[in-house]
């Protein structure tokens, strides 16, 4: 059976995750510069072609003696008794032996062989960079986490980074973000190295690190849905399930692994350990922060004062300000024009408003305000956001926005106990998405307004029934919905002409 997450509910940050994407960017770099985007790197080529013209000369000549440091390199792997076994067989095959002159020269050719494959292996890339277990190369504890073996490895490290690094780089900061990411990478490497401190394979890949990542976004945003597809056999297709039900089942996973082939003492490929130490890590940095809310204290704070204007810093708001009273259509114009080009202005956005109101022109600016207000929701003062909404609110009936901001208006409500404001907002996303609105934001307005609208609900429903496109998961939740609404003693335009 496949199973693979493509993705998850959270979809906006409040800063583009710059650690992310340079972590992601070097991850890339050095997979080319290694050279191993070939199918079959030339390195390895080498090595393989060395061994085996190694390995095929000592069978024609089974008198010679094989260098221990070439079968401990690369015949670790079979047994003593497997090893003397295939040595007899390989000498009663070849029983003669030559004058000592003529051994002599074949030893140093074999010897020649030997010496160079042993040689090409110990300084292939993925050695000198990764981390040996039995050499513990110090350079090796960082730069195994930016090498991979091949584009699967890479492609499926990098798509989990992305689906989690933004976020938790979004609420600790870029610094943390990364200081904690190496240190989870160190602390797998040390897992990794205590399962198997003889091994002479080098470890290399993001996995670790990332698993350090993925155990943080379990603690910080364990009721988010990830989304998952599967195939088993001929049946495929997808569905939604909450991170702290998947995260840890794919941790149990990893520990049963990484039990198994120990006791078994088998090399699996894959460095279970250093997954669960990474992941450990995670859980455990992301329980701190959380438990002595450093958040709160902290970080929120900082971030916010480096994307947050003020607006006694902006010359525009207050040359605007100052010309209120003796021209407010001037004022008007300025702050417009303010607010349209930084968005992020929510203190222009709240002078905006009230010189709107003072002209009676709130319907033309609730647009603008609704645009300052859902950046305000997704990096600022929620409570303020939803202040400033309910303001807007009063004085514009109905506003054509983003559905995205007016749903999640709708939902902070709803959390508050704000049924009527939840309701009245979401009949603004249902009118404002139309026919064009995506079925997983219709579902959502449909489950807001089930109890307190039902002519919402069932729009909203059947505008995921319309959609021929929608998730099968999606579309079972809207039928499934309707059945439980009341009947149908009315309807609701979906026009935006009101």
């Amino acid at each position: 059976m496949i199973l693979l997450p493509y993705g998850h509910e959270r979809t906006t940050v409040r800063r583009l995750p710059w650690v992310t994407i340079t972590l992601m960017g070097i991850c890339l770099a050095a997979f080319i510069l290694s050279g191993r985007w070939n199918l079959v790197p030339e390195e390895d080529w080498a090595i393989q072609e060395d061994v085996f013209a190694a390995i095929e000369y000592y069978m024609e000549h089974s008198y010679l003696e094989l260098d221990e440091e070439f079968k401990e390199t690369f015949l670790s792997g079979v047994g003593d008794d497997e090893m003397t076994e295939l040595l007899g067989a390989i000498a009663e095959v070849n029983q003669k032996k030559p004058n000592r002159r003529v051994i002599a020269a074949e030893q140093e050719h074999l010897d020649t062989i030997t010496a160079r494959a042993v040689t090409s292996f110990q300084g292939h890339t993925l050695r000198r960079w990764g981390l040996v277990p039995k050499e513990r190369n110090p350079v090796g504890w960082l730069t195994h986490m930016f090498l991979h073996a091949g584009w699967l490895h890479l492609i499926g490290n990098l798509f989990i980074l992305f689906l989690a690094g933004p976020f938790i780089e979004d609420v600790w900061g870029r610094p943390l973000f990364l200081g904690f990411y190496l240190v989870s990478g160190f602390i797998a490497a040390f897992f990794h190295i205590m399962s198997d401190p003889d091994s002479i394979s080098p470890m290399i890949g993001a996995s670790g690190a990332i698993a350090g990542v993925m155990g943080a976004f379990l603690i910080r945003y364990g009721t988010t849905k990830i989304k998952f597809f599967y195939l088993f056999l001929l049946i495929r297709g997808t569905f939604h399930a909450p991170a702290w039900l998947m995260i840890p089942l794919w941790f149990v996973s990893q520990v049963w692994m990484g039990l198994l082939t120990s006791e078994l003492d088998l090399q699996a490929g894959v460095a279970y350990w250093a997954h669960v130490g990474g992941f450990v890590a995670g859980v455990g940095t992301a329980w701190f922060i959380s438990s002595k809310r450093i958040e709160e204290r902290f970080i929120h704070k900082s971030i916010q004062d480096k994307i947050t204007l003020k607006v006694e810093d902006n010359e525009a708001v207050l040359e605007a300000l100052s010309v209120r009273e003796s021209d407010p259509e001037q004022a008007f114009r300025m702050l417009t024009l303010t607010v349209m080009n930084q968005p992020a202005h929510h203190d222009g956005a709240a002078a905006l408003w009230d010189v709107a109101r003072h002209l009676g022109r709130t319907g033309e600016t609730a647009p603008l305000m609704l645009r300052s207000i859902g950046h305000q929701l997704r990096t600022g003062d929620r409570e303020l956001a939803l202040e400033q909404w309910l303001d807007v609110q009063r004085d514009s009936v109905q506003i054509q926005g983003d559905p995205r901001v007016l749903v999640r208006l709708a939902q902070e409500l709803q959390s508050r106990d704000r049924r009527e404001d939840a309701v009245a907002t979401v009949r603004m996303a249902l009118q404002s998405g139309g026919s064009g609105l995506e079925p997983p934001l219709a579902l959502t307005i449909a489950r807001i307004a089930r109890e307190s609208d039902s002519a919402t609900a069932r729009a909203a429903a059947e505008q995921v029934l319309a959609r021929p496109d929608a998730d099968p998961e999606v579309r079972w939740a809207a039928e499934k919905l309707m059945g439980e609404l009341p009947p149908d003693l009315g309807s609701i335009s979906l026009s935006p002409e009101l």
